[in-house]
């Protein structure tokens, strides 16, 4: 799909003119076509809207003179991209043997040219790279960068990891390493604490949810604050439920997808708890509207304490 044909799309609905935010993935977004155009539509047309880019900083040279084209917009935009540990980690898991230093001269670069803006880190657990998650995280750390965590999300033909017992066990003391640094952080101001509690709830659920795999939340976010649409105009959820199309950009109007027969029939199902995961997109924003419902005053104690008190009674 083109971007004037997706444009024409996004633009005719009402549901969307409240966008918040959105994020463009790929491949590689920065080698789309009109890239830039599409950035900076969605900049101007929706105003309260984030933009957000999900790239492999492979290329330096590209990555930043898309950026300088979007200067105008920048403080409105972030950038998502994956680690799977540190040098050989890295290159071994990507199958590039300079993956690592691609990775990190794109990331001075963008440090030189940009220095506020944002990028967030996501590192994909396996059994090869487990080990290497808190070195990932403090190295994501110096750079002023947040880390987040996941098992590999089951795709159809996607190769499956079985974690043994004491794999887990190890990822877990390193996340606990990584929950402390969070608490040191909001007790030196850096963080504030419903980002905190939100954060600690979801690393602390990981191992337990990889062990026991099982829907936590009685009603979740997809389908209700975000969307997907894939590149060639299908509508979706969630990436967990990409299989379940809601409807075709090139058949009907988002608004009507969004409102139609198949859509509500979705979410019926996801409200009957027919799926789970344990995935930032849908953990987080759950943490979040929980911890929005509670009440601070009867959880007293430190950080971990009010965690253990509020998610005890959602």
């Amino acid at each position: 799909m083109s971007v004037e044909e997706l444009v024409d799309y996004i633009d005719e609905s009402q549901i969307l003119k409240q966008l918040g935010g959105v994020v463009i993935s790929g491949g590689e977004p920065f080698l789309k076509k009109d890239f830039t155009a599409l950035c900076a539509y969605l900049l101007n047309s929706y105003p309260r809207a984030s933009v957000g880019i999900l790239s492999n900083l492979y290329n330096r040279e590209l990555v930043i003179s898309r950026l300088k084209e979007l200067a105008a917009g920048i403080d409105r935009m972030w950038l998502g991209t994956s680690l799977d540990g540190l040098g050989e980690l890295h290159n071994n898991t990507r199958g590039i043997g300079n993956a690592f230093q691609k990775f990190c001269r794109t990331l001075a670069a963008l440090r030189e040219e940009f220095p506020a803006f944002s990028v967030t880190v996501n590192y994909t657990l396996t059994t090869e790279n487990y080990s290497g998650i808190y070195d990932a995280y403090a190295f994501c750390r110096t750079q002023g960068m947040d880390l987040s965590v996941q098992f590999p999300v089951p795709w159809e033909g996607a190769e499956k990891f079985s974690f043994a017992p004491e794999q887990l066990s190890k990822i877990e003391t390193l996340l606990q390493r990584m929950m402390a640094d969070g608490v040191a952080d909001f007790e030196a101001g850096k963080i504030d604490e419903r980002g905190l509690l939100a954060k600690l709830f979801y690393l602390d659920g990981l191992t337990d949810y990889q062990r026991n795999q099982r829907r936590v939340f009685d009603r979740c976010v997809a389908g209700r604050r975000f969307v997907n649409i894939s590149p060639e105009g299908k509508v979706y959820f969630c990436p967990c439920l990409k299989h379940m199309l809601i409807g075709d950009l090139r058949e009907k109007p988002f608004d009507e997808i969004w409102l139609g027969k198949e859509a509500v029939a979705l979410r019926r199902k996801i409200d009957r708890r027919f799926c789970h995961c344990w995935l930032n997109c849908t953990i987080y924003p759950n943490a979040s509207e929980a911890l929005e419902e509670k009440k601070p005053a009867p959880v007293r104690g430190t950080p971990l304490q009010r965690l253990s008190g509020l998610f005890a009674r959602s």
